[in-house]
């Protein structure tokens, strides 16, 4: 792709994004350094102005900056050396005029010396006090004022607020500097680039300005779990909404367990006779940092009857060492009153459990839909249909569409047409999106990733690289995907190297209700059509110079699609004491059918 198209793709920036943007202070390195003529045919410094000036016209109108410089005040001779390391300045605070900045980055004349530890306290000083805030710092060298150094600063200010990530740009650096200037990304939980000129300089400064890299966002109403059923409170489960589930999302918080024990959430739940409860929970997977070998953890739902018996019909467990995807589960309760004399009407106690030694390490965010499951009236619909084994559809990479459109958790997960888009992850970042999928249809998806782009080569040694993706219903129920090729082992994530392009696709299996009968939790799970949830996280297995490494990002081209013909949805109802409810719905999803040829139709939210 040509400059100018991956500019016009970075700069087209969704307005559900441009409007999560975060506060962000700029700074440009305006050291003696920068008067180095080799950035595509000019010095460093006019490279920059010529980079920063675009962006400070393209970015969001929405979005709240301050620009900041150092090297400007002091010229760069021993004798000079204290007052140059001094020499930081705000030069538009946040919330300013963007012509003043314009203005004033047009006026910078480079100088002195490159105090980027105390530019960055200053950066921190001019972001507001909560919320989504960064600083994107370019430099062409080191530090030359340590100490304090300079990944020491950038460690405290990330401690200091964890919503706060430092996005790191390298402008021509040699090895030395590349080291530092990563670390300070790495220390401050954000993601490190390199540019050669103008163009790849503003391209990285739009990327980096635009969202909040590795963060995630919970969604849902406060849960107040408790930690044991005794104490636990009544919590309201959700149902249908214009003939479609609608259950109720939740957030809680699992704290850390004092030790390997497990660790509990509790509710209660009331259910008349013949209703039947749900319940999926997701987490983030926690950070591979710190994380030893024989780490583990385990999740699960569970629901017990009035006298203290378990009711679970079907569930699915989240078992994972790797970190590499959200924990994501369901249980599925008997229905109330009916042939199981445990299972009768009355007060039920729903739980999420957490156990193993990271469970043990740490606070876990949850997120939980809650609801009461409908009953299909149609006879067709009752019993598990065949599992199909997927077929290779023609899910092709086309002309990119754009950006991916994509949130940082899945509450502000924007809905994405079929089509081919560009994106771009860091390791550890977790990625978005919703694909509406009809009844009887499939989720597919294929994947394009280039070589990685690193300047040194033999740090990647060893290491393992790899993108992962899982799909989850529209009430957090996991659904299985499988590699569409056969033998094709890459049926939830690819490997990626510096050294040729690899590409997979996957498929999920026809989300149909029956599937909610069948004996496999597989399979199970994939029963309600509708928006689907796509998550996909960028991970790496750090064998060595993991500092050197672990903020470098990763470019790839995604194809999205619901594939096959849509089927005539199932009429739902509840019943209560064996009566029909007033709530019923013979909706059919076939409005929302997307066929496999239209895959590579342009797209967007």
């Amino acid at each position: 792709m040509s400059i100018a198209g991956v500019l016009f793709a970075l700069l087209a920036v969704p307005q559900a994004v441009a409007e999560g943007s975060p506060s962000t202070s700029v700074i440009i390195d305006a050291s003696g350094s920068m008067l180095a003529p080799d950035a595509g045919g000019q010095t460093r410094m006019d490279a920059a102005k010529q980079a920063t000036e675009g962006l400070l016209n393209d970015l969001p109108k929405e979005q709240r900056l301050s620009l900041l410089t150092y090297g400007t005040q002091t010229g760069s001779g021993d004798e000079e050396k204290a007052a140059g390391c001094q020499d930081v300045t705000t030069l538009v605070p946040m919330g300013g005029n963007r012509a003043e900045m314009v203005s004033k980055v047009k006026g910078l004349n480079p100088r002195g010396y490159t105090p980027i530890g105390k530019s960055l306290q200053q950066a921190e000083k001019e972001l507001p006090g909560q919320g989504a805030r960064q600083i994107v710092l370019v430099s062409d060298g080191i530090d030359t004022c340590a100490p304090p150094p300079v990944c020491e600063v950038a460690k405290q200010i990330r401690q200091r607020g964890v919503d706060i990530v430092i996005n790191v740009i390298g402008l021509n650096v040699d090895d030395q500097a590349r080291s530092e200037l990563q670390c300070v990304a790495k220390e401050g939980g954000g993601s490190y680039a390199d540019a050669k000129d103008a163009a790849s300089l503003k391209e990285q400064l739009v990327l980096k300005s635009t969202r909040n890299l590795q963060g995630y966002k919970a969604g849902g109403e406060q849960a107040h779990g408790a930690p044991t059923a005794a104490e636990a409170r009544p919590i309201e489960a959700g149902g249908m909404k214009d003939g479609k589930p609608d259950p109720k999302h939740y957030q809680d918080v699992i704290p850390a367990a004092k030790s390997d024990s497990k660790q509990e959430l509790h509710w209660k739940v009331k259910l008349d006779k013949g209703e039947r409860f749900g319940i999926g929970f997701m987490a983030p997977p926690p950070p591979l940092t710190g994380n030893s070998l024989g780490s583990y953890i385990i999740m699960n739902a569970n629901i017990k009857g009035p006298h203290g018996n378990p009711c679970v019909n079907n569930s699915r467990d989240s078992n994972s060492s790797e970190f590499s995807h959200p924990l994501e589960g369901f249980a599925l309760s008997e229905v109330a009153g009916e042939g199981f004399s445990s299972c009768e009407p009355g007060e039920y106690d729903v739980f999420v459990e957490s156990s193993g030694p990271v469970a043990a390490d740490q606070d876990l965010p949850l997120e939980l839909m809650l609801w009461k499951v409908p009953e299909a009236a149609d006879t067709t619909t009752t019993s598990a249909p065949p599992t199909d084994t997927p077929q290779p559809t023609n899910v092709e990479l086309g002309t990119s569409a754009g950006k991916l459109p994509s949130a940082l958790g899945p509450s502000d997960a924007p809905t994405v047409k079929p089509g081919t888009y560009d994106a771009e992850i860091v390791p550890g970042e977790m990625l978005w999106f919703k694909v509406p999928v009809a009844e009887g249809q499939r989720l597919q998806m294929s994947f394009d990733v280039p070589p990685i782009d690193l300047e040194n080569k033999d740090l990647i040694e060893g290491m393992g690289r790899r993108i992962e993706w899982s799909v989850m219903g529209p009430t957090f129920y996991p659904v299985d995907t499988k590699a569409v090729k056969e033998n094709d082992s890459n049926d939830h994530g690819v490997d990626v190297n510096d050294r040729e392009a690899v590409t997979a696709s996957t498929t999920t299996l026809p989300v149909r209700w029956g599937n909610m009968n069948s004996s496999d939790s597989d399979v199970s799970g994939g029963f309600v059509s509708g928006e689907q949830y796509v998550a996909l996280r960028y991970n790496t297995l750090f064998r060595k110079a993991d500092a050197h490494t672990q903020s470098i990002p990763v470019k790839f081209r995604i194809a999205v699609a619901a594939t096959g013909e849509a089927e005539k949805a199932p009429t739902l109802s509840y019943q209560n004491n064996g009566q029909q409810s007033i709530i019923t719905s013979a909706a059919s999803d076939a409005s929302t059918t997307n066929n496999a040829d239209s895959g590579n139709d342009a797209g967007g939210i």
